[in-house]
């Protein structure tokens, strides 16, 4: 076991030092490829909230919750939306503010209408 961590931890060392000694191009093109998995992240998350929307009658919930939970849903597509649209140089701000919002959306939904 402590041979196998002692690898791991070897070959941690080696990507960071790799990172550490990348050009400028190099970073670039690494910051390019990040974004744009963000944004097909942030897109599939927004086109899954039409799912999420789907299963809302079958909930049994009442009128209010009912508004709420859509309230939600379409609040965490908008916010994956704008997540994408950052993420592509489309939209100014911060994609860490961005994240934020998603993750209070989803947690808010998650503690109302959740039971675990």
């Amino acid at each position: 076991l402590m041979a196998g961590r002692i690898s791991t931890l070897q070959r941690s060392i080696e990507v960071l030092v790799y990172e550490q000694n990348r050009t400028q191009t190099e970073l670039d093109e690494a910051w390019r490829r990040r974004s744009a998995d963000i944004s097909a992240a942030a897109i599939e998350l927004s086109d899954s909230m039409e799912e999420v929307i789907l299963l809302e009658p079958g909930q049994g919930l009442s009128a209010g919750d009912s508004t709420l939970f859509l309230t939600l849903a379409e609040r965490l597509r908008d916010d994956s939306e704008a997540l994408a649209e950052l993420a592509y140089g489309r939209r100014v701000g911060s994609l860490e503010d961005a994240v934020a919002r998603l993750q209070s959306g989803c947690d808010s939904c998650h503690d109302l209408y959740r039971s675990n």
